[in-house]
């Protein structure tokens, strides 16, 4: 199962670029489907799990599908700070996913976790540089987030 899960993450993440809403709709439908087989796989791949909520919750928004998005945003951090602690090459994940759920929660009754999301990033991003991998270029771009 895991094996298919990263290859959902995989398609969900490299397919889609200026496309029209349609094919939108199906990468988010790949990347939602990749949340349920990552939730299944014994014992749990946080970094697989963490990817999957990240591109999900990014997917919703760039379709205007902000119900709930936060919600899976808020899941990547979680299992994001999980893969960070075992493997600090999750950072920049962890950092991106932080972003992410700011963004989210700022349009929210949520919006006080902003401001501990953003302490954390810089916490991240500190870590990052005393461990000598702050250069490193991550292939999943931000998500914006308009309210």
């Amino acid at each position: 199962m895991r094996p298919l899960a990263w290859s959902l993450v995989g398609l969900a993440k490299f397919r889609h670029a200026g496309r029209d809403r349609a094919l939108l709709r199906e990468d988010l439908r790949i990347a939602e489907l990749a949340v349920d087989v990552f939730r299944d796989v014994e014992p749990i791949d946080n970094p697989g799990l963490s990817e999957a909520l990240y591109l999900f919750a990014g997917h919703m928004l760039e379709l205007d599908k902000n119900q709930e998005v936060d919600t899976y945003a808020e899941e990547s951090v979680h299992y994001f700070r999980e893969a960070a602690s075992e493997d600090p090459n999750y950072a920049l994940g962890l950092i991106f996913s932080l972003s992410l759920a700011s963004s989210c929660l700022a349009c929210t009754e949520r919006a006080d976790y902003v401001f501990e999301h953003a302490k954390e990033v810089v916490e991240v991003h500190r870590g990052r540089k005393a461990a000598g991998v702050a250069g490193e270029v991550y292939t999943t771009p931000p998500t914006s987030v308009s309210c």
